[in-house]
């Protein structure tokens, strides 16, 4: 998974997503998945303000409407762009792929900013998700 991914689920509201349909032992899985997803999200978080900074921008000048400097924004692009590009190491988890429906279905009225929103709408989501978390493989290995 790339940083570029992260930021697409966590953006997305992935973190969010709940697993109460999953059996036990895939549940944890799910929350594994999560957890690791979560810290991840958090670090580029923490990467992308630390960028704003050295290339002498506040981060309210990321935000649509800010004004930043055409300068200090190329260096932060710059920056930011080999970051996401970089692999993120995910732990290899991986739910049986018959198990997903259920999920799916849980996830599809997910509450985000006291609205609710169908976190599988995004086909990038999906995609990732069926990726790096659900296998066809009856083993699950």
């Amino acid at each position: 998974m790339k940083n570029r991914d992260i930021i697409t689920l966590g953006n997305a509201g992935f973190l969010a997503a709940t697993g109460h349909s999953l059996p036990v032992e895939h549940f944890y899985k799910f929350v594994k998945f999560k957890r690791a997803l979560w810290k991840a999200y958090a670090s580029v978080s923490d990467m992308q303000t630390a960028f704003a900074k050295e290339a002498g921008l506040d981060v309210k000048d990321l935000v649509p409407g800010g004004k930043p400097d055409a300068e200090a924004l190329a260096k932060y692009n710059a920056l930011n762009a080999q970051m996401i590009a970089e692999d993120c190491p995910m732990p290899a988890v991986r739910i049986p792929m018959d198990c997903y429906k259920g999920f799916y279905d849980e996830n599809r009225a997910v509450m985000l900013g006291g609205r609710p929103v169908d976190l599988f709408a995004n086909i990038e989501v999906e995609g990732l998700i069926l990726e790096n978390l659900f296998s066809e493989d009856e083993n699950n290995e």
